[in-house]
Formats: structure tokens, C-alpha cells, sequence
């Protein structure tokens, strides 16, 4: 079949380091699952939704407490890798699995003490996720150092699509939230399983960590930014659930998700990218390195606030039509949410640039001033302006993280030059739209006209990147492998 493509497409097909495999990935996967959880919203209500989501949460708290960043660690480390430090590697992970499992067991009777109504049956399920997932193939991270984005995707992707129709066929089944944790669980299994199809590598239990005592050295400045990060992402939704109950966790969970899914998913899919690409091109060729990064952020900025306009403008036209009327309350919410994405998305640049040039105390620091100050603006906001105000104490927060992380880099590297400053005061007046077209008061009038400046604007840095500070050459490496 790819022998009647066009060339170029079969050497982009073929490709296991082309970035599209990445995009690819997150565009099925993540989109997949963001349709997913729609759906779950408008078949189950607020209510499962926020009992779903209070069970994830818990997961993903011990999961950050307990990842000590080796991944990153085999992904930057100039050093050549000999199989057995995979396997070692392979064996800590394992025995993190099965941590994990542990203490959510452990934790499940307190939670369930604290929340009567709270399924039990849920959480036990999920304790056995760690596991599975600790048992996947070492190939896996060996791949992520080469940049094997082909193999990783596909396997990605494949577990998605199983996943989502589980799931589906489960819910019209049953109806009941404990089938999405089955679902996922079965999932999990079929994934690790399929690791060892595309890379089919023997593991072998290894305790020697002394052989990986360099990794486990860079490894906890990620252990600790991965736990402040955490605590950043799950403390809003920790405060939600205690000051305003599980149907506003499901509320706030629902515009979580619709601007992660507008936002944050793609440039999630650019982060994953540039970590890597950055780090090779720091190992093999440091003096393009910065010129990269430069590219990479100004492309990001670009994308980011152009995407905001747009949702920011159809926000209420996207919930009304495909959630209906008893998720109007999300309206507003996602709105203000979309600021916090945004800036986001950008940091999802500037944080992979800091880890690879090994740097990742930047990275620290930054999200320790965020956790901070939204732990104390975050309390006051959600007690006092509920929702809204949570959510304008998390655009403070990130603000302040993101200006701090900026000042780093711009020590470390010239960023702020007046022609940086000229492109993003561009970028500046797209948000300047935002109130033009919400004064129209017509929906069918605002939907045309802003979607139409955002295509023209996604277009342009494409087809007419010259005006844009986009040259062919900036193009030509982001795309190249």
C-alpha cells in the first residue's frame, strides 16, 4: 500500500523519528479520550463524573509522589546506555508499580471513611493499573531515547481505540461509572501486552541501582518538580472537592477537559516532541540548540493564543450543543480556564528547553512558586468566589511561575530581544479580538467572523511564515527528524 504514495509520504511513513508521529498520537489519542469523557458527561451527570474523578486523582497523587524521573533521565543522559541499565531501570519502575498499588489499597478505607457514598469497588479496581503498567516492555524506554515516536504512537493509539469502545459499549450496557475504572484496567493489560509485540525484549529483574546511580542523581530534580507539578494540577481539584462537593468537581472537571482538549492536548503533543528533539540537539549540536528552542516557543505562543480566541469567542455555542443545558454553569468557568491552558502550553516549552540543557532546578523552583502561592490564593478564591475565583487564583499562580521561568532562561539566553518583544506584542493584539467579537451578540455572526481569523492565522504560519518571523528554514526544522 505505501509503495503507490508519493514518495515523500512513504519516507514520512516510514520515518520511526518523523514529529508527526507524535502529533498523530496525541490527535487520536488524547482527542479520543477528551470524546470519551464527553460523552461520559452527558450520559452519566455531574455527579459520576466527579466520583471518576476523585478516583484518578488519588491515583495520579501517588503516581507523582512516587516517580523519581527515571525516564526523563534515560531520554537526556549524554552517556551510552548499556541493556542492562534499561533492565534496571525496568525493575525500579516495577517495584513503583507495585507501590502504587499498595497505597491505594491502603488509602481506600480512609477515603471511604471520610466519603461514606463512595464506591469502594472503584478504587480497589484501580490499584491493580500500577501494576500492569510497571510490567510493559523495557523496549518502551529505550525507544523514547532514539526517538521511536512511530512504534510509541501506534502502540498509544491502538490502546485508545480499544479503550474507547470498552468503555462505550460497557456505559450503554450498564450505565454505571465502575465500568469505565474495568475498562481502563482491561485497557492497561492490553497495552502491556502489544509493548512486547512492537519490542520484544525479554525483561530481566535487576536490583543492582547502584549501576544507575547518574540517572537516579538527575532523576530527583524531576521527582521533585513532578511532585509539585502534581500537587499544582490536583490541589484545585482536591480544594473543589472538599469546599463545593463532587457535582462541582464534576463542573469544574468538564471545562478542565474542553480547554485541555482545545489547548493543552496539542501542545502537550509539542512538549513531548521537544524534550527529546532538544536533548539530542544539545548532545549532537549545541550551537543550533537555542535557535531551535526559539523557534519551537515562538510557534507555540503563536498557536496558543490564536486557539484561545477562538474557543474564548465559541465557548458557549461548543458546551450548549454538545453537553446541553445542565452544563451551562461550565460556560464561564472554561472561559478563564483557557488563560491558565495557554499560558500553560507555553511553559510546556520552556520547561523541556531548562531539563535539556540540565538544568531541571528552573523547572523546581518555578513550580514551587506556583504551588505557593495558588495554595493560599486557591483556598481564598474557592471559599469565598467558589469556582471563579479558584480558577482566577490558578491564572495568578501559573503567571507568576511563568515570569520567573522567563527571567531564568533570558540569564541563560538572550530570549528577550526586540524582535521577540515585536512578535509577541503581535501575538498580544489577537486577544485584543476577544471583546470585539463577544460585543457582536450573535452567535452565528461571532462563529464566522473569529473563525475565520483564526484559520487565516494558522494558515499564515504555514503559507506565509516570512511575515510572520516563520522562515523555510524555521519550518524545516521543526518537521525534520
Amino acid at each position: 500500500m505505501i509503495n503507490f504514495m508519493p514518495r515523500k509520504y512513504q519516507s514520512l511513513i516510514s520515518n520511526d523519528s518523523h514529529p508527526l508521529w507524535v502529533f498523530v498520537q496525541q490527535g487520536i489519542g488524547k482527542g479520543v479520550v477528551s470524546i470519551k469523557f464527553l460523552l461520559l458527561a452527558r450520559l452519566l451527570g455531574p455527579n459520576a463524573v466527579g466520583i471518576i474523578s476523585i478516583a484518578l486523582i488519588i491515583l495520579a497523587i501517588i503516581e507523582g509522589v512516587t516517580d523519581w524521573g527515571l525516564v526523563h533521565a534515560v531520554i537526556q543522559t549524554k552517556k551510552q546506555l548499556e541493556a542492562r541499565k534499561y533492565h534496571i531501570v525496568w525493575t525500579w519502575q516495577l517495584i513503583r508499580g507495585i507501590l502504587i498499588s499498595a497505597l491505594l489499597c491502603f488509602s481506600s478505607y480512609f477515603i471511604v471513611l471520610i466519603k461514606t457514598d463512595y464506591p469502594l469497588t472503584i478504587l480497589l479496581l484501580l490499584a491493580v493499573l500500577p501494576i500492569v503498567k510497571g510490567l510493559a516492555s523495557p523496549g518502551i524506554l529505550k525507544a523514547s531515547r532514539d526517538l521511536k515516536f512511530k512504534q510509541l504512537a501506534l502502540i498509544q493509539i491502538f490502546t485508545t481505540i480499544f479503550d474507547f469502545v470498552l468503555t462505550m459499549t460497557l456505559i450503554i450496557i450498564y450505565k454505571n461509572a465502575i465500568v469505565v475504572i474495568v475498562s481502563m484496567m482491561i485497557s492497561e493489560f492490553f497495552k502491556t501486552i502489544i509493548s512486547y509485540f512492537f519490542f520484544p525484549i525479554n525483561p530481566v529483574i535487576s536490583f543492582s541501582f547502584h549501576h544507575i546511580r547518574d540517572l537516579l542523581s538527575f532523576g530527583k530534580w524531576i521527582l521533585g518538580n513532578n511532585i509539585l507539578t502534581l500537587l499544582n494540577n490536583q490541589l484545585d481539584k482536591l480544594y473543589t472537592t472538599i469546599f463545593l462537593g463532587t457535582s462541582q468537581l464534576g463542573v469544574y472537571q468538564l471545562s478542565f477537559k474542553i480547554t485541555q482538549l482545545g489547548i493543552a492536548e496539542p501542545a502537550s503533543a509539542f512538549s513531548q516532541y521537544s524534550f527529546p528533539k532538544l536533548s539530542h540537539e544539545f548532545r549532537k549540536n549545541p550551537d543550533n540548540h537555542y535557535k531551535l528552542f526559539l523557534n519551537y516557543l515562538r510557534l507555540i505562543i503563536l498557536l496558543s493564543v490564536s486557539t484561545m480566541f477562538w474557543l474564548w469567542v465559541n465557548m458557549s455555542i461548543i458546551i450548549n450543543t454538545i453537553l446541553g443545558n445542565r452544563w451551562r454553569e461550565a460556560v464561564f468557568i472554561s472561559k478563564l480556564l483557557l488563560i491558565n491552558m495557554a499560558i500553560g502550553s507555553i511553559m510546556g516549552v520552556l520547561i523541556p528547553f531548562v531539563r535539556s540543557i540540565g538544568k531541571p532546578k528552573i523547572g523546581v523552583i518555578a513550580t514551587s512558586i506556583q504551588l505557593a502561592s495558588f495554595s493560599l490564593l486557591g483556598y481564598f478564591g474557592v471559599r469565598h468566589y467558589s469556582l471563579s475565583g479558584l480558577v482566577i487564583a490558578i491564572i495568578v499562580s501559573i503567571s507568576l511561575s511563568f515570569v520567573y521561568t522567563l527571567w531564568k532562561i533570558n540569564e541563560i539566553t538572550n530570549l528577550f530581544t526586540k524582535k521577540s518583544l515585536v512578535y509577541f506584542f503581535k501575538c498580544l493584539l489577537i486577544v485584543l479580538l476577544i471583546p470585539i467579537f463577544e460585543s457582536l451578540n450573535n452567535n452565528l455572526l461571532s462563529f464566522i467572523g473569529s473563525s475565520i481569523v483564526y484559520f487565516s492565522i494558522v494558515v499564515s504560519i504555514f503559507i506565509k511564515r516570512d511575515k510572520l518571523l516563520f522562515r523555510r528554514k524555521i519550518v524545516k526544522s521543526f518537521l525534520s527528524k
